[in-house]
């Protein structure tokens, strides 16, 4: 038979469970794994309740109208600002005519 090569000394069988009882978790490590798991899993259920709700119709018809709305708006806001101006030029047209009226009058 050949010669095995060993980079260590072999241990003798009954030398490895004492081997392996110093690997133990600690209790605190084992509880904080737990933890990180479950809140794993709840970061998880969580972000798959909030895709299933964002591409839910309701929520998509409300996009819809919120993006109605806003472009409602912004035409609301340029009618506005071209009323403002129309206003700003009749009342220089009134202030002219004013001014015309009393200079007739003196």
């Amino acid at each position: 038979m050949a010669p095995t090569f060993y980079c260590h000394a072999p241990v003798p069988m009954d030398e490895y469970p004492k081997k392996l009882g110093d690997r133990k978790l600690p209790v605190r490590e084992g509880i904080m794994g737990i933890l990180l798991g479950l809140l794993v899993v709840g970061l998880f259920v969580a972000v798959v309740v909030l895709a299933a709700k964002f591409n839910s119709p309701v929520c998509k018809d409300g996009l819809r109208a919120e993006q109605e709305c806003r472009n409602i708006t912004h035409l609301l806001e340029q009618e506005l600002t071209q009323a403002q101006e129309v206003l700003r030029g009749t009342e220089a047209q009134a202030a002219t005519c004013n001014q015309t009226v009393r200079r007739s009058r003196h």
